[in-house]
């Protein structure tokens, strides 16, 4: 539920004051059912993939990706990091415009098959699978953390 208006729902404001407070640098927004999500990274409609942003975004969010895949014994994905499918209204359209690099991640796989995770479609997550993906994206943030503390 998105809400009656922008920010009206205390969830989204905690978020925004979160975000304002300890300015990340980066963050990764898991949208699916038990957040059963692949390394796909969406926006919103005004991102533009062709700024320097983007590019600093991909440096930032291609180590997720990379050990995410390496993890899933998946080949490394060299096509477009971010995909404009996210409404206006959400995280990582506020964060764009709000000089934030966010971004919602979902259970499309671009560039391989996410069969596995299909079970969380119907909501029947099961706690193997659900194990499984932990892993795999635990392995992102490692590496994404890793590479943070490079910059």
């Amino acid at each position: 539920y998105r809400g009656p208006y922008p920010n009206s729902e205390p969830e989204t404001r905690a978020v925004i004051n979160f975000v304002q407070t300890f300015k990340p640098i980066i963050t990764f927004s898991y949208h699916w059912l038990a957040s059963m999500t692949c390394d796909s990274f969406l926006c919103g409609p005004s991102y533009d993939d062709t700024s320097e942003r983007h590019r600093i975004f991909c440096e930032l969010a291609r180590p997720y990706s990379n050990a995410f895949r390496r993890a899933a014994g998946a080949e490394i994905w060299t096509g477009r990091m971010v995909h404009p499918l996210c409404s206006n209204g959400g995280f990582s359209e506020w964060g764009y415009h709000h000089g934030y690099y966010a971004i919602d991640l979902e259970a499309a796989y671009f560039g391989g098959s996410s069969d596995s995770f299909k079970i969380s479609e119907t909501d029947k997550t099961d706690f193997e699978t659900l194990t499984e993906c932990i892993r795999l994206h635990k392995a992102g943030i490692v590496a994404t953390l890793e590479n943070l503390a490079q910059i």
